[in-house]
């Protein structure tokens, strides 16, 4: 009996970590910022620029100021864009070692994330292919992991607030514009009046800069805290919804934020990890932190997978029950 049940927590003990390997869903973009070089992808090696690093383009191919139009085939990749003046040798976002896991949420890992910090440019990735058309209808969907290791910049009296992120509608394959003027389900960042900090929600802006008059949740977080985000924005009423931790594996809940937009946007073709660019509405904030399993669909459950057992951890199963089966045989 002692045996078995040793045997028995080794096969349980083995689910977690085998089912992780494997994700499903029906996901148009995943993003776990690690080695893609197998599949023709970039490195993304610890240290690099988040910006010239690809899923599957080598990163001779990929989007420069250079070759604003000029990138061939085009499918998903991070390109940098900024106020060329004034943000020239500043940091942007990059590459760090570690993983950003949230309970049951399907991830590759991978040992990496992507890192943002103070006043530097920003990255943006192209979620449609080179002649592919833009999502123009419908609702569509981002979500990721997100830790913040340092808010010391926002006022307390929640005067200033900082954008992180959201859908844009530029394709760098076909504008050399640097910094965008159309900013869909926008997440924001402030001060909760203490040491804590809540995050917001602006539905967008259609050709009129960034709108800084988001709608803030009234949960406070803290640095170190690793939050699932996911956000959306719906063409039909032009609006954004915003959820913090929603569970994983079921319907899409009820938004925790919701915010309407000033204008519909022309089309959502990308999306982009804010960098604290002054030209697209923030207050020039450095605050830092990290995304992980960056992910856009169509739907909710394209953005909140679940891990699916693997063949391992089926064995694992299996083995189980031909244990347990031949315990009860023993104990007749």
């Amino acid at each position: 009996m002692k045996k078995l049940n040793v045997l028995v927590s080794i096969c349980l003990a083995a689910l977690p970590a085998m089912a992780q390997q494997q994700l499903t869903g029906d996901q148009n973009v995943y993003e776990p910022f690690s080695d893609a070089t197998a599949t023709g992808g970039t490195s993304y090696a610890v240290g690099q620029s988040l910006a010239l690093n690809s899923l599957t383009l080598p990163l001779s191919t990929l989007q420069t100021a250079a070759n604003a139009n000029d990138v061939g085939v085009g499918i998903q990749s991070w390109w940098a864009f900024t106020n060329n003046t004034t943000r020239s040798g500043s940091p942007s976002p990059g590459i760090v070692a570690g993983d950003l896991f949230y309970p049951g949420l399907a991830s590759s890992g991978g040992g990496q994330k992507a890192q943002f910090h103070g006043n530097g440019v920003s990255a943006l990735m192209n979620v449609t292919s080179k002649g592919t058309a833009a999502y123009e209808a419908g609702t569509v969907y981002y979500s990721f992991t997100l830790n913040l290791s340092d808010i010391n910049s926002l006022p307390a009296n929640q005067s200033q607030a900082n954008i992180i992120a959201g859908f844009t509608k530029i394709q760098s394959y076909k504008s050399s514009i640097w910094a965008p003027t159309s900013v869909g389900a926008q997440l924001w960042i402030r001060s909760d009046g203490g040491t804590g900090f809540q995050l917001g929600l602006e539905g967008g802006a259609q050709n009129n800069a960034v709108a800084a008059t988001p709608t803030y949740g009234s949960v406070s977080y803290q640095t170190g805290d690793t939050l699932f985000i996911v956000g959306a924005y719906d063409f039909s009423s032009t609006s954004a919804s915003l959820w913090i931790n929603p569970a994983i594996g079921g319907a899409e809940p009820a938004a925790d934020v919701t915010d309407t937009g000033v204008g519909k946007l022309a089309r959502v073709a990308s999306f982009t990890l804010f960098g604290d660019n002054p030209n697209i509405g923030s207050a020039g904030l450095p605050i830092e932190g990290a995304i992980d399993d960056l992910r856009v669909g169509l739907t909710w459950a394209s953005v909140t997978p679940v891990p699916e057992p693997t063949t391992a951890a089926l064995g694992a199963l299996g083995l189980f029950g031909f244990l347990t089966m031949r315990w009860r045989r023993n104990e007749r």
